[in-house]
Formats: structure tokens, C-alpha cells, sequence
């Protein structure tokens, strides 16, 4: 597969490890999510998707939560979860 394109299995993985982590950092309040959300935040809203701050806000519904997750892996990597220690292939 050429670099930047990714299957939708990938893609699905990704979400789900975002899913788990906004739950990890604003329903268990773990303090390393939070780090690590808000730093794959970032690198979104640099790659141009502003609005993904979004989901640094507590007790969103899961839906948005979801919705909101999609958005911001359509520009992120697996390489950008792992450096930031994600695992995007099963738990946390």
C-alpha cells in the first residue's frame, strides 16, 4: 500500500484507540490519557482539523465521542499513536 493511504481496518483501529483513551483520561481521569490525547489533538489541528479540541472536553456522549475520533485519525498515523505510546493494535 503507498505511504498515506491506510486500509479501513487501520483506520477503524484508530478510532477505537482514541475511543478507549478519551475514556481512560476524562471517565477515569487518568492523568497520562490526558497527556496523550491532547498531544494527538495537536498534531491533527496542525494537519488542519481545528475542531478536534472538541474532544478534550469531559462527558461527551459516545457517539460524538466517536464521531469526533474519526475525524481526527483521517489525519493521523498508527506511527503517531506509537510514538506517543498508543497502541492501536488491542488494549491499552
Amino acid at each position: 500500500m503507498p505511504q498515506g493511504n491506510t486500509c479501513r481496518r487501520c483506520s477503524v483501529n484508530r478510532v477505537n484507540s482514541l475511543c478507549q483513551l478519551y475514556e481512560q483520561a476524562y471517565v477515569k481521569n487518568d492523568p497520562l490519557a490526558q497527556k496523550q490525547i491532547k498531544t494527538l489533538v495537536a498534531l491533527a489541528e496542525n494537519r488542519g482539523y481545528k475542531e478536534g479540541c472538541q474532544i478534550l472536553i469531559a462527558s461527551l456522549p459516545e457517539e460524538v465521542v466517536r464521531k469526533i475520533s474519526w475525524n481526527i485519525c483521517s489525519l493521523l498515523t498508527d506511527d503517531d499513536f506509537t510514538k506517543n505510546g498508543v497502541n492501536t493494535h488491542g488494549r491499552r
